[in-house]
C-alpha cells in the first residue's frame, strides 16, 4: 500500500510528534510493507537529502502571506494548505496527515483517497493554563488571544469532521477532544504513543558510571532529569520552585533540550540560587546518556497528549514524578501511563510544596526508587512500544484503504453523522454547518424522517422523481440532509451549543427556497 504521510514539521530530535511518526512509519514499511513518502514544507524541516529512515522525502515551498495581526494567523495557515494540498498527487492509497488545516483542505479535493488525522495534540490541552496565565491581562491585550482560540477550534473542528478517521496518542486526548467538539467516537482512536524498548534499556553498572563520569557527577549522587522542549506548557518553572522546598536537595538536576522559554528558565535558576545543581545541557541528539545517569525523572507538564519522554524514562528503569490531571489546568495522560505507587509517583497539587514532598520521597529511598523504577520498566514494555502502536495503525489504515468514500464524487458536499449531532461539510468552500436532531432551527434543506413539508427538491430513500437540482440526499438516523449547487453553507459560531444552520441562497433558481424569512 502507497502512503502519503504529510507532516507540518519534521525534525530528528525534540519534536515529539515527528519522532511519533517516524517511527510508526518506519515499523509501517520494514514490517508491515507499506510505501510511505512523507511531506513536508521544505522550509520547516532540518533533515538533509530526499530521505528520511529509508523513507522518501518530497519537500515543497510553500509560499506563506504574512496575516495583518499574529491572531490571524490560523487563517493564514489554512490558505497555505489549500495551496500545498493542490500540489499533492493522487499517487497513493492513503493521505496521514498530522495538521488539521492539511486535512481538511484535502478532504475537499476531488479524487481525494482516504484521509486519516493523527492528531499529536489540540489547542484544548492549553486553553485553560493559557487563560490563566493571561488573566491578569486587560480585557483588549487578551482580546487577539481569544482570537486566536478561536480560529483555531474552528480549524480542528473542520479536521475532526472531514477526517475519515481520527487517530489520538492518549485516551484523555480523544476523550477530551469528543466531548468539545460532540464527536461521535466510531473514527476517533487511540493508540498510544511509544518507546523503542530495544534502544531504551536500563544501563550497566559501566554504562552508568561512565555516563555520569562525562557529566561530573560522584557515583553516589542524586540526580534527577528532565528531556523535552523548553516551552510554557512543560511548566518547568514548577520544577525549579520546588527545589527550593526540597528537604534532600538533589546533587543534579539535569534539563536536556532547548527552546522558547530556555531564557526565562535559566534567570529563573538564578534568581533561586540554584546554579550549582540546575544544570542546562543543552539541545541533545541522543539523551539516553542522560537518563543513565539518573536516578528520578521529574516530568511536570501541564499539557501533553501523550507524555514520549515519560515513556523513554519509565523504559530505562527510572522512577518517575508526574503531576496528576484534574481536568481543569493539568490535563496530561499521566494517569494511563504512570499507575501511582507502583510504578511512580502523581502529584495531586500542582504546587512547588507538594511536587517537592514527592522528591523526597525519591530521593531518601533508595529502595523505593528501585522498585518504581523496575515496575515502570515493565509497564513500558507492556503497553508503550512502537511495535504495538504500528500494529494498531496497520489495521487501520488497511481498513481505510479497503472501504469507500462516504461519497466518492468529493466535489459534492459530505455529511458526519456525530451521536445525535449531524455535519454537512461543503468541500468546495470548506465551510460546515451542525445540526442537532430534534432542535429548532433546523432549515427546511434538512428533512426529518416522517415529517411533512418536504420540499420539492428534496428525496426521501425510495421516492420518485427527483428533480436534477438535488444533487445528493443523505439520511442519518432521523434526519436526512439535502445539498443543492446553488446554496453554500456559513458555519456557527464554534463557542456554544444549540446554533442553527445557517443556509444562504447563492444561485439564481428560487423555485428551490432553504429558507424564507417571514
Amino acid at each position: 500500500m502507497k502512503i502519503a504521510w504529510h507532516m507540518p514539521t519534521l525534525r530528528r530530535t525534540t519534536c515529539g510528534l515527528s519522532i511519533r511518526a517516524l517511527a510508526l512509519a518506519k515499523r509501517l514499511c520494514l514490517e508491515h510493507g507499506h510505501e510511505i513518502t512523507f511531506v513536508v514544507d521544505g522550509s520547516k524541516t532540518d533533515i538533509d537529502g530526499d530521505r528520511v529512515e529509508g523513507m522518501p522525502l518530497r519537500r515543497f515551498s510553500v509560499s506563506r502571506h504574512r496575516p495583518l495581526h499574529w491572531c490571524l494567523q490560523a487563517g493564514a495557515r489554512r490558505r497555505a494548505a489549500e495551496s500545498l494540498v493542490k500540489r499533492i498527487d493522487s499517487d497513493h492509497d492513503v493521505m496521514i496527515s498530522c495538521q488539521p488545516e492539511i486535512v481538511a483542505a484535502y478532504a475537499a479535493k476531488q479524487n481525494r483517497r482516504p484521509v486519516l488525522y493523527v492528531c499529536g495534540g489540540t489547542t484544548l490541552l492549553h486553553d485553560v493554563s493559557d487563560r490563566m496565565r493571561q488573566a491578569s491581562l486587560s480585557a483588549l491585550r487578551r482580546l487577539p488571544f481569544a482570537l486566536d482560540r478561536c480560529w483555531k477550534h474552528r480549524n480542528e473542528s473542520r479536521a475532526f469532521i472531514a477526517a475519515d478517521a481520527v487517530v489520538f496518542d492518549s485516551d484523555q486526548t480523544r476523550d477530551l477532544t469528543t466531548a468539545a467538539y460532540g464527536l461521535n467516537t466510531d473514527r476517533l482512536h487511540a493508540i498510544h504513543g511509544g518507546v523503542d524498548d530495544t534502544r531504551f534499556m536500563p544501563p550497566d553498572a559501566i554504562a552508568r558510571r561512565a555516563a555520569r563520569r562525562r557529566l561530573g557527577i560522584a557515583d553516589d549522587g542524586i540526580v534527577v532529569v528532565w528531556t523535552g522542549r523548553f516551552s510554557p506548557e512543560k511548566n518547568l518553572g514548577l520544577l525549579l520552585r520546588s527545589l527550593r522546598h526540597c528537604r534532600d536537595m538533589p546533587d543534579r538536576v539535569l534539563l536536556v533540550g532547548d527552546g522558547p522559554t530556555r531564557h526565562t528558565l535559566v534567570k529563573l535558576a538564578k534568581e533561586l540560587r540554584l546554579e550549582r545543581v540546575v544544570q542546562f545541557t543543552g539541545e541533545q541528539a541522543d539523551v539516553r546518556p542522560f537518563l543513565h545517569a539518573a536516578d528520578v525523572f521529574a516530568f511536570p507538564s501541564r499539557g501533553e497528549s501523550f507524555g514520549g519522554a515519560l515513556a523513554e524514562a519509565m523504559s530505562c528503569e527510572l522512577a518517575c514524578v508526574a503531576l496528576r490531571p484534574d481536568g481543569r489546568g493539568i490535563r496530561n495522560a499521566n494517569c494511563e501511563i504512570i499507575e501511582h505507587g507502583r510504578c511512580g509517583l502523581l502529584v495531586d497539587r500542582p504546587d512547588p510544596e507538594a511536587f517537592a514532598s514527592a522528591l523526597d520521597a525519591m530521593v531518601s529511598e533508595a529502595d523505593d526508587r528501585r522498585r518504581l523504577g523496575q515496575a515502570a520498566r515493565r509497564r513500558a514494555c507492556e503497553r508503550f512500544t512502537w511495535a504495538a502502536g504500528s500494529r494498531r495503525l496497520n489495521k487501520l489504515v488497511t481498513a481505510l484503504a479497503r472501504s469507500r468514500l462516504p461519497i466518492e464524487d468529493c466535489g459534492l458536499p459530505q455529511v458526519r453523522t456525530m451521536g445525535n449531532v449531524a455535519h454537512l461539510l461543503n468541500p468546495r468552500t470548506r465551510e460546515c454547518v451542525t445540526m442537532v436532531e430534534g432542535s429548532a432551527g433546523v432549515p427546511p434543506a434538512a428533512t426529518v424522517e416522517g415529517s411533512a413539508g418536504v420540499p420539492p427538491a428534496a428525496t426521501v430513500e425510495g421516492s420518485a422523481g427527483v428533480p436534477p437540482a438535488a444533487t445528493r440526499h443523505q439520511q442519518m438516523g432521523r434526519i436526512g440532509h439535502l445539498t443543492h449547487p446553488n446554496y453554500s453553507v456559513r458555519p456557527p459560531p464554534l463557542e456554544g451549543a444549540g446554533h442553527p444552520a445557517q443556509v444562504t441562497e447563492t444561485g439564481a433558481e428560487k423555485g428551490f427556497s432553504a429558507q424564507r424569512s417571514s
